[in-house]
């Protein structure tokens, strides 16, 4: 029974330490993903009254306007995918993946 006792405290000892390896792993993901969030969320843009909207080539003046990840700016009943680049009509890249893609801090395939 000794044996037995043994390889169990082992491989009980190892899924521990992988769990561990896994948690911190994720913890370290998620941190990344704060802090590039906090970076997006410092970018800004200066909008006066000659700037123009990317969409229907009007000022936007003093209304009401929405950003695109490449910090082009369009009326807000213009702004209808922020997904979609309104200049060239392609999608926006991601700028993360998505965490369900993530699998042991390493991307799934």
């Amino acid at each position: 029974i000794a044996p037995y006792i043994a390889r169990v405290a082992v491989r009980h000892s190892h899924m521990r330490t992988m769990t561990e390896v896994q948690r911190e792993s994720l913890r370290t993901h998620v941190f990344e993903l704060q802090r590039m969030r906090i970076a997006l969320h410092r970018r800004s843009i200066f909008v006066d009254r000659d700037r123009v909207c990317v969409v229907c080539k009007k000022p936007l003046g003093n209304t009401i306007f929405g950003v695109f990840p490449n910090l082009k700016a369009a009326h807000f009943r213009c702004f209808r995918s922020r997904e979609c680049d309104p200049v060239r009509g392609v999608a926006f890249k991601p700028i993360v993946e998505p965490l369900y893609m993530v699998r042991s801090g390493v991307a799934a395939e």
